[in-house]
């Protein structure tokens, strides 16, 4: 993944959106042990920087704090990372999107007690069913659409 992550050349555009900030931690490098450490334990995270990412191969250099601003930075900035990335990706992959292919799962279950999670449809000839639908778009090589 990291080998993928570097060829992107992702750090170069990131490290200039970063100028405008005061952050005294690299956000490409946080989003990178991010990526990293949730590919090999998912978890929150608090628990992701304590410890999965002091196990990672790199070191990282950025506290618990700086990863919760850089995280809301991210959130702000999120439309113009995922421009870059995809713009990156589009480079060197060359997507051809003449042909894509759309699927839809649909997953029925029931609830017997609402929670504030879980509720219940209107009812529909009486049915008690609950419907979870789970949709993608993969290019024709495969390859999900962002």
């Amino acid at each position: 993944m990291k080998n993928i992550n570097d060829k992107l050349s992702v750090k170069k555009y990131i490290d200039l959106m970063q100028t405008a900030t005061d952050f005294r931690f690299n956000v490409f490098d946080m989003i990178s042990a991010l990526v990293y450490a949730r590919l090999v334990q998912p978890c929150s995270k608090s628990k992701t920087y304590d410890e999965v990412i002091p196990k990672l191969f790199e070191s990282y250099d950025f506290s618990l704090n700086q990863l919760y601003d850089g995280l809301e930075y991210i959130g702000c900035e999120y439309e113009k990372i995922i421009e870059i990335y995809n713009h990156q990706i589009q480079q060197m992959y060359q997507f051809d999107t003449s042909h894509t292919y759309f699927d839809c799962t649909n997953f029925y279950f029931e609830i017997d007690r609402e929670d504030d999670f879980r509720k219940k449809d209107l009812p529909r000839k009486t049915e008690k069913n609950r419907l979870l639908v789970w949709d993608s778009c993969l290019m024709q090589i495969r390859f999900p659409s962002a």
